[in-house]
């Protein structure tokens, strides 16, 4: 349908991407995602939180929605 409100304003996609980072509060790794800045799991090593972040850069679970906020992390 054409004429409804939702097909005129088509909706903004963004490139999600996945990074690690140490939170220097608790001294923990940090797997993030851009743009929502949420934490998907924190991690006590580095290599770890490294290797998540990279296997999701490849293969984005949830495309290029990003993760739903009830799976990040609080």
């Amino acid at each position: 349908m054409r004429s409804s409100l939702t097909s005129r304003f088509p909706r903004k996609t963004y490139k999600v991407k996945y990074y690690h980072d140490i939170n220097p509060d608790t001294q923990k790794w940090e797997v993030i995602e851009l743009p929502s800045n949420n934490v998907i799991k924190t991690y006590n090593f580095e290599e770890d939180a490294s290797d998540l972040s990279a296997h999701l850069n490849e293969t984005k679970p949830f495309g290029n929605h990003g993760f739903p906020n009830f799976l990040s992390h609080k």
